[in-house]
């Protein structure tokens, strides 16, 4: 239990200092990133077992690789050439947060906060940069980490489990 609540702490603290860097300079600590992978997937060994950690993982991940080959189509489409999206439109950095809450979630829970995060964040950006007309650099990472922070607090005060598809399945699909 009290590895638990420490590994929940340690996720909590590195979110913190993750958000500081990609808020202040846009960049993050690959150490960090690798740490907060190794702790959330500690986390998820303890929360349901390392057969469903593995299922929760492989699917999400699944999906990350499934979004990212769309999105390099449609930018190679848009350019009419072959177009690594990675480090052109997204960092590597993000790439090892979406990891990284592969690990943090059941599949449609995993769904669900990635697309209401995404669009959270576009809002948020829209709105702030309203009529700059220069290139605006979105610390991705950062809001995405700040909307998982504020999860793991509504988790702990409400009976929302974030491993646990049932409410959101029979809220969408009944």
């Amino acid at each position: 239990m009290l590895s638990y609540f420490l590994l929940h702490a340690v996720i909590v603290l590195l979110l913190a200092v993750l958000i500081y860097q990609d808020f202040a300079w846009r960049s993050v600590n690959w150490f960090l990133l690798f740490s907060l992978v190794l702790c959330q997937s500690g986390l998820t060994y303890l929360t349901v077992g390392k057969e469903d950690m593995f299922f929760y993982a492989g699917i999400n991940t699944m999906l990350l690789i499934f979004q990212f080959l769309l999105l390099t189509i449609y930018f190679s489409i848009r350019s009419h050439r072959l177009t690594n999206i990675v480090n052109k439109f997204i960092g590597i950095g993000d790439l090892i947060f979406f990891l990284f809450l592969g690990f943090a979630f059941s599949p449609f829970n995993f769904m669900l906060f990635f697309i209401i995060s995404l669009v959270l964040t576009l809002i948020i950006y829209a709105v702030l940069v309203r009529g700059k007309k220069e290139q605006y650099k979105i610390p991705l990472l950062g809001n995405m980490a700040v909307f998982y922070i504020v999860l793991l607090i509504i988790e702990q005060v409400s009976r929302f489990d974030r491993f646990d598809d049932t409410f959101m399945v029979y809220l969408f699909l009944e």
